[in-house]
């Protein structure tokens, strides 16, 4: 693909996936439903005219950000992500290497799709967000690290709006467990990827039925958000993990364990429970919460 507005010739509706029509008035319409899509501040506008609820919530997070008074300046979004992105630069980065075409899913505040920009330039890369705001506040963030994606789009992941095999890889951070419906989701990312394309998640979490039930319960951090924030925040086991990716129709499935504490100092508890099953043989990882990285080929 070449830079520029050429991705435009590649994007689809969201609600009827025809093919979209450039307008000059620097927004897009699908001539199938007939809704218009509009291109603002260098982010194209893509969301589904049906948005689940909690869709609609994860912008309502990004908006209170910025809500009762000052909005906190941009490098504190770097500061408060330093775990996620030394993880990133020291375990991810590394074992990369990346060509053609990369989608970040669930970019958030841009600073994967920023990194990966800055490493591999000859690389096109998007990033997309169900939060305009988020992508807003990503490109304040892009500027810092100094390295932008090629392409900011406002989608969502159950609804990716782009034709099929367009994505030699896909990456994301701790996102598949918001999705409502995962398995259409994955489906999604299936279908964008190329044959012989790349699925990479890192920081998801893998536990059995017992530990689901605790974190997704009132004194469970999952639960918490849930009833504070209103977001998804589901629990899936080691064994379902392999499933849906199977059932979605991958084929070289590997489930990493992520154990380093030295990445875990939001708070004291992580690091604490990390060096304590840092130990523990492979088996018995696959019943008791642990972090895990995807890496799944179509």
């Amino acid at each position: 693909m070449n830079r520029g507005y050429n991705l435009l010739d590649c994007l689809l509706c969201p609600n009827c996936l025809a093919k979209l029509v450039h307008l000059k008035s620097e927004s897009l319409i699908c001539l199938n439903c007939i809704q218009v899509f509009k291109i603002e501040d260098h982010i194209i506008h893509l969301l589904p005219s049906k948005l689940d609820s909690c869709g609609r919530t994860e912008d309502e997070v990004w908006k209170n950000h910025e809500r009762e008074g000052i909005e906190k300046p941009p490098w504190m979004a770097l500061i408060h992500k330093r775990d996620e992105i030394n993880y990133f630069l020291d375990q991810v980065l590394p074992d990369l290497s990346l060509k053609g075409v990369v989608l970040e899913i669930g970019a958030g505040s841009c600073w994967a799709s920023s990194l990966i920009k800055y490493r591999f330039q000859e690389c096109y890369v998007v990033a997309t967000d169900i939060s305009p705001h988020a992508l807003r506040k990503g490109q304040q963030i892009c500027n810092i690290i100094g390295a932008s994606p090629d392409a900011f789009i406002n989608c969502d992941i159950e609804h990716l709006p782009f034709a099929p095999g367009l994505f030699d890889v896909v990456i994301g951070n701790a996102i598949l467990h918001h999705l409502t419906d995962l398995k259409r989701g994955l489906s999604f990312i299936n279908r964008v990827l190329k044959p012989g394309g790349t699925l990479i998640i890192n920081g998801e979490i893998a536990c059995g039925k017992l530990f689901s039930f605790v974190l997704q319960s009132r004194i469970g951090l999952a639960g918490r958000r849930r009833k504070e924030l209103g977001v998804n925040e589901n629990a899936y086991s080691y064994q379902e993990w392999q499933k849906m990716l199977l059932d979605s129709h991958f084929k070289e499935i590997r489930l990493s364990f992520e154990k380093n504490w030295q990445y875990r100092l939001y708070h004291w508890f992580p690091p604490v429970y990390y060096k304590i099953i840092g130990g523990f043989p492979q088996y018995l990882l696959k019943f008791i919460p642990c972090g895990i990285r995807i890496t799944a080929i179509k």
